[in-house]
């Protein structure tokens, strides 16, 4: 009997500072159970690839400094 494919787990990386999610994406990238789907860098980017690529979750640390960042 064929093995069905393991669905792959799509996340979308969302921080202000690059080299972290430069380090995040190669932490995610060596399970092969993660699919890195993009990035953002900004709340108003972040809230545009979550209606467009709609990943199953959003990873952030992101420290929201203004209000409208995330209200866009």
């Amino acid at each position: 009997m064929a093995k069905t494919a393991k669905p792959q787990i799509r996340v979308l990386l969302a921080d202000d500072h690059a080299i972290f999610r430069d380090g995040l994406r190669k932490l995610l990238d060596s399970d092969e159970d993660i699919t890195i789907v993009g990035e953002a860098q900004n709340g108003a980017e972040c809230i545009k690839l979550l209606a467009k690529l709609k990943p199953d979750i959003l990873c952030s640390i992101y420290a929201c400094r203004t209000k409208t960042a995330w209200q866009s």
